[in-house]
């Protein structure tokens, strides 16, 4: 994963310095020179490489019924909101928000409720992303939620943590907030959220697109 995940990176910083040689793996901060971006591929991958390369937060949840989103873009864009929103745009079935530097993704129709779900406190310490990953899913009131949805989660293989140890304290967040500051706080930038299964009864997330 972490091989096919440099690849990706190569690959899109290429492509950024082909289209617009102002931007590189430190992206400018002179937003008055637009850039442009020239993509066809999987919409995962490249919300992921964007996450990684402009330090910004992003969720993605992807639709039950479509799980990998292909999107073929080509415009210019002057700051991470017109990215986002450029990308979307290619990818119908999907919205997005900002809430406080923190960008979701997620299916116009048929968002999983888990992920709205309140968390009333949580706490870590000292853990990675995997395992802080895990224990906001066994806390009781998440417990619930799945029971009520029917949805258990399923370890991805050879997922390996990130080396990035942390500490987090959170009141009163949802699940998705505190997937956002969990991935923050292990100074990672991606998460994904995917279901799969005849009734779509099976999820995983990871800090990487799968």
């Amino acid at each position: 994963m972490l091989a096919k995940r440099a690849f990706l990176l190569a690959s899109l910083l290429m492509l950024f310095c082909l289209a617009a040689p102002q931007l590189s793996a430190q992206p400018s901060t002179d937003r008055s020179k637009p850039s442009k971006i020239v993509f066809d591929g999987d919409m995962a991958a490249l919300l992921a490489q964007i996450a990684e390369l402009h330090k910004v937060n992003i969720g993605l949840e992807t639709a039950p019924n479509q799980p990998r989103t292909n999107v073929k873009i080509d415009f210019w864009f002057a700051t991470d909101d017109d990215l986002v929103e450029g990308i979307i745009k290619a990818a119908p079935g999907y919205q997005w928000r900002n809430q406080g530097g923190f960008i979701d993704v997620y299916p116009t129709d048929a968002g999983c409720p888990l992920l709205e779900t309140t968390v009333s406190e949580f706490e870590v310490n000292n853990t990675d992303w995997l395992a802080a990953s895990e224990t906001l899913t066994s806390l009781p009131e998440v417990g619930r939620e799945l029971n009520a949805l029917g949805l258990t989660r399923r370890s991805l293989d050879k997922q390996t943590p990130p080396a990035t140890l942390f500490s987090v304290s959170l009141r009163n967040v949802s699940f998705r907030r505190a997937l956002h500051e969990i991935t923050k706080n292990s100074q990672n930038n991606f998460w994904m959220f995917k279901r799969y299964g005849n009734r779509a009864q099976d999820f995983s997330i990871s800090y990487a697109p799968f």
